[in-house]
């Protein structure tokens, strides 16, 4: 299946905790390559990943 060109976009979070196979992973590869806003949101969401891995939950208030 090809995406339209404007949907590769989407597939940047999918590719930041590597979910993608494929073409779709190839295709994400190459335009994080040349896309700086994709580049910029790939770092973001690669930050956001390693702060939900050492992230601890904790146990709600008795009230809620």
């Amino acid at each position: 299946m090809s995406l339209p060109e404007h949907d590769v976009h989407g597939l940047t979070a999918a590719y930041a905790v590597d979910a993608l196979s494929g073409e779709e992973h190839e295709r994400a590869r190459r335009h994080v390559d040349e896309c700086a806003d994709c580049r910029r949101d790939l770092a973001e969401f690669h930050a956001t990943t390693v702060r939900l891995a050492y992230a601890q939950a904790e146990r709600p208030p008795a009230a809620v």
